[in-house]
């Protein structure tokens, strides 16, 4: 019943759903790939400006 719901939606309604339900933007998987992110795009800055910024 969900994938029916979700081909309406999709392909009906214009909408589109990408949440992937394996995923959980609590775990603590999310979490690490949330600091990766930051820690990669303080690096980014650094490289590019020339600076030593840090998270802390």
């Amino acid at each position: 019943m969900k994938e029916e719901i979700k081909w309406i939606d999709k392909y009906l309604l214009n909408k589109d759903h990408n949440e992937n339900e394996a995923f959980k933007r609590d775990s603590p998987l999310a979490h690490f790939i949330q600091l990766e992110k930051a820690e990669n795009y303080i690096q980014w800055l650094n490289n590019h400006y020339r600076k030593n910024i840090s998270i802390t």
